[in-house]
């Protein structure tokens, strides 16, 4: 069994991940990954430096369509 969660670890420091009945009484492998979060400020940063940005035409190559029968 393989299962991937994302958690808040607590203000202690203290994370809990509940796994269910089915692996009670197994070892398991746990692995802990910080992830990268975005404060308000941060992303209001980024949108004044990108937004409006674009400088050309929005243009999608989608290639040849399939022929169908008419109905």
């Amino acid at each position: 069994m393989r299962r991937e969660l994302t958690a808040q670890v607590g203000p202690d420091g203290v994370l809990t991940v509940p796994l269910g009945p089915e692996c009670a009484n197994q070892t398991v492998r746990v692995v802990v990954e910080a992830v990268p979060t975005t404060s308000p400020e941060e992303w209001k940063q980024f949108l004044e430096r990108t937004l409006g940005q674009w400088q050309g035409d929005f243009e999608r190559d989608q290639g040849e369509h399939q022929e169908r029968d008419p109905l």
